[in-house]
């Protein structure tokens, strides 16, 4: 796995931290163990969870380079997704109280941002989500 420029990892901790609330799925490489034999685990928020040097301390230990959320592409939208977020821009645009566009991204694990395509995020299967 490749070491990430400074760019990469901001970019990879920014959307992490404003995944949390939402119980991203991740993927951790280590060394020491075979990456195809790990189990993916949901990253949340948690009091004891804090970030420190890059890495995500908690029950665990990694690394930002070594983590990958498992995202949704955007090509990935169902027609009922499609319809909610269409509600959520107009209600943006009529200044009411709603959820924000990124809050609603972030909850459907949308890669708004184009994570997979730069090798920091990996395709979620299809259903990991439900």
């Amino acid at each position: 796995m490749k070491e990430l420029s400074i760019k990469e990892k901001e970019l990879l901790v920014k959307d992490l931290s404003s995944r949390l609330p939402y119980g991203v799925i991740c993927k951790c490489y280590h060394e020491e163990f075979n990456a195809d034999d790990e189990e993916p685990f949901a990253l949340v928020y948690d009091e004891k969870l804090s970030m420190k040097n890059g890495s995500f301390i908690g029950s665990f230990n990694y690394k930002i380079d070594k983590i990958r959320p498992y995202l949704r592409p955007m090509s990935s939208i169902t027609e009922k997704e499609q319809k909610e977020y269409r509600n959520i821009n107009c209600c943006l645009i009529k200044g009411c109280e709603a959820w924000n566009e990124v809050d609603w991204l972030n909850a459907h694990h949308f890669d708004y941002r184009g994570l997979i395509e730069k090798g920091l995020a990996l395709e979620a299967p299809k259903g990991m989500y439900k």
